[in-house]
């Protein structure tokens, strides 16, 4: 007998999706971070950073939502200069239509072929325009997703009501605090 063996990382097999509010209320004050947009993009950037040292994802996508919502970038690797780019371009405006958010989210989990499929969800609150979110986000569910591409779909959003002291630890600190799989 004989061959070679080797415990390591092995090959990225992980897509995240990175699904963010750029409603008109997102330009309000988010604490120290300026606005609760600036607050997203800080988290959203740090989120593609620990993507990158942690080696496993091989893919992600940023989609962008506000009265409607847009695919900014498509599934692209982490370390791709293109990604911050999109994270941080655009103003906020328009109502908060996370139905279509969702839906984008949805369209890119169904395009990626890796086994991990993570959706990260932050909203600065209600959403007041567009469908009802249960739709896509049952159709991100565990059970659909497992049956249609054996993926897991983690979702983190920040709570409904508001935090008062510093809204842009809060947002960052509910998101991942609320992180979990369906």
């Amino acid at each position: 007998v004989s061959g070679t063996a080797s415990i390591g990382q092995g090959e990225p097999d992980a897509t995240i999706i990175y699904v963010m509010d750029f409603s008109g209320s997102t330009g309000a004050s988010g604490g120290a971070c300026g606005t609760i947009l600036a607050c997203e993009q800080s988290f959203f950037v740090g989120l593609n950073a620990a993507a990158i040292a942690d080696g496993s994802t091989d893919e992600v996508a940023v989609v962008k939502y506000a009265a409607a919502s847009s695919i900014a970038l498509g599934l692209t690797p982490p370390g791709n200069a293109a990604v911050n780019a999109a994270i941080n371009s655009g103003s906020p405006g328009g109502g908060t239509n996370c139905a279509a958010g969702l839906a984008d989210a949805l369209t890119l989990v169904n395009a990626s072929t890796n086994g991990t499929k993570i959706v990260v969800f932050a909203s600065d609150g209600f959403c007041n325009v567009g469908a009802n979110v249960s739709g896509p986000a049952g159709a991100l569910g565990a059970r659909e997703l497992s049956r249609r591409s054996g993926g897991r779909i983690r979702a983190a959003r920040r709570a409904r009501r508001p935090v008062a002291r510093n809204p842009a630890r809060s947002l960052c600190k509910g998101a991942l605090h609320r992180a979990g799989r369906f």
